[in-house]
């Protein structure tokens, strides 16, 4: 299970082609706290992350603010609003 805070976050329910790679995930870090709009950021990151499906049951939780969520087979989003995406 994975919940995060109110200021808006990224949720990967699995893994990415980068995490062995430190710079390519503070690159992903830093583009998603640079203060631009939640559209042009979330379009950045799925830019630049490629998600892997685990082929595990897990469950992300959103917040107050507007998230990014990256689900797979059999992943449960709970607290999604209608404006995020979901990758």
């Amino acid at each position: 299970m994975i919940h995060r805070n109110r200021s808006g976050d990224s949720s990967i329910g699995g893994s990415t082609t980068s995490d062995s790679d430190d710079d390519a995930l503070m690159s992903a870090l830093m583009v998603w706290a640079n203060g631009d709009d939640y559209e042009t950021r979330a379009a950045a990151i799925v830019a630049m992350l490629t998600s892997l499906d685990d082929n595990e049951s897990d469950k992300l939780i959103g917040a107050g603010s507007l998230d990014l969520f990256y689900d797979g087979a059999g992943d449960r989003i709970l607290g999604e609003r209608k404006d995020e995406i979901v990758n």
